[in-house]
């Protein structure tokens, strides 16, 4: 009877702890590791969880497994806003450096490997890889352009620039790299999406200022999933989808904050966005799943990026690279 006894209560604690709703204790303080660190900051097990919905019938969460500290490197000692990028056949890690104009490179286990300088990258808001050949593009804020390199760090070409014409940026937001590189430019009432080819050559524009179904009022983040391109119009508080080349399709509202970056888990085919405070997951048509965030992130949210292969989502804040482990009860 007393073994019948414990184990009822041993089950009874693991139920409870798999429904648990969005704990957060805060962070640790780290240290700051030197260079020839192998991993930085591990955090299994880590108190930061969220489990805050259901899809398809299964219970999804993510645990934080890792805080890798920006500002700790000479190249970088500026840094306050970043965006991240990750190379899914060598599994590097490209992060810009907004103030220091320069992107670090870092293995998957978050050790350095190098930094990127050149004289192109002008306040780097944003960075995109293409997958097929490992071109890395970096987005220029205060240049209007685009920086491209190649998997090792040279030097390709740059593109864009500032102007009135609809292949010209002004202060651009957000980019994504696919065969074909999308590139959101919604300051001064631009409110549009710019569409090139991998080589730089201007295909199209789309959007313009509204608030109506294809119309953008601030484009921020863009990704692309499934033959459809999904932008967070950030200032109508909505995700609005699109064709490959711009035309609408369909669209959901954001309730609270406006969206900023976003990012697609094709695995479960949820869609990540942020909101300055909170990571919140919706599916494709935009049902809420589950959300984490509040007092773990120093500073807001900044940038975003999935990696459904390894189920991992990188987070940035204004001192960390968050990273998430994604678990569902339907395949963990």
């Amino acid at each position: 009877m007393k073994k019948v006894i414990l184990l009822f209560l041993v089950l009874s604690l693991l139920l409870g702890l798999m429904s648990c709703e969005a704990v957060d204790t805060g962070d640790k303080d780290e240290g700051i590791p030197d260079k020839t660190s192998d991993t930085i900051s591990e955090e299994s097990g880590s108190s930061e969880t969220a489990s805050r919905g259901a899809s398809n019938g299964y219970k999804t969460w993510v645990s934080l497994v890792k805080k890798i500290p920006l500002n700790r490197f000479e190249e970088f000692k500026n840094n306050r806003s970043c965006a991240i990028a990750k190379n899914y056949d060598t599994g590097n890690l490209y992060v810009t450096g907004f103030y220091d104009e320069v992107v670090q490179v870092y293995t998957s286990s978050g050790k350095y490997v190098k930094t990127i300088e050149h004289e192109s990258l002008s306040s780097p808001v944003d960075i995109s890889i293409h997958q097929g050949n490992g071109d890395l593009y970096v987005l220029n804020y205060t240049s209007h352009s685009v920086s491209v390199f190649d998997k090792n760090g040279n030097f390709l070409r740059n593109f864009g620039g500032a102007g009135s014409n609809d292949e010209n940026l002004l202060y651009p937001h957000s980019i994504y790299a696919t065969n074909r590189i999308y590139v959101s430019d919604g300051f001064a009432n631009r409110d549009k999406v710019n569409i090139y080819d991998k080589s730089g050559g201007f295909i199209k524009a789309f959007g313009g200022s509204g608030a109506g179904s294809g119309k953008f009022y601030y484009p921020k983040g863009v990704a692309v999933y499934g033959g459809e391109v999904y932008v967070a119009d950030a200032f109508n508080k909505k995700i609005q989808v699109f064709s490959k080349l711009g035309s609408y399709k369909r669209e959901f509202s954001i309730a609270g904050i406006p969206p900023d970056d976003i990012a697609i888990d094709s695995h479960m085919e949820h869609l990540y966005y942020t909101d300055y405070t909170d990571v919140i997951v919706t599916n494709l048509e935009g049902d809420y799943v589950y959300s984490w965030g509040g007092k773990a992130f120093q500073g807001g949210t900044d940038d975003i990026i999935v990696d459904s292969k390894s189920r991992l989502v990188y987070v940035t804040d204004d001192n960390y690279i968050r990273v998430y482990k994604i678990y569902n009860s339907l395949y963990w």
